[in-house]
């Protein structure tokens, strides 16, 4: 009875080494049917970058604020607070207002008078 659990085993061992040997082969086939730009390491591509203005080195969405709030009443006050639009609250707690002021000029308004904190409505990337 052990000869036939050995015998299984080994049968199970041999179909992964197969299939792992197939894997490989195939990630090689679609690996070398990529355009050239996917092959080069990541630092080394180039990749069009959303508009920006006014921020060094950081990337947002253009006349958006966002702020963090209990609730959708919360938000529709900043927004009329600060002249600006309530584009979306989720129950997450995230609200995302829309300007056609500079934004940078929005929040420094915003911290001049005391009123409720606004960011810009950054863009993050992931490797």
């Amino acid at each position: 009875m052990k000869s036939i659990y050995i015998v299984i085993v080994v049968i199970v061992l041999a179909a992964l080494i197969i299939g792992i040997y197939f894997l490989n082969a195939g990630t090689r086939e679609v690996k070398a049917a990529l355009p050239e730009q996917t092959k080069k390491p990541v630092a080394d591509q180039t990749e069009p970058t959303p508009k920006t203005t006014g921020a060094p080195q950081a990337d947002y969405v253009e006349g958006e604020l966002i702020a963090v709030v209990e609730t959708k009443a919360e938000a529709e006050q900043i927004a009329a607070l600060y002249g600006i639009t309530l584009k979306t609250w989720e129950p997450t707690k995230l609200a995302v207002f829309t300007t056609d002021r500079d934004i940078f000029e929005v929040i420094a308004e915003g911290e001049k008078n005391g009123w409720p904190q606004l960011s810009p409505n950054q863009i993050y990337y992931i490797d």
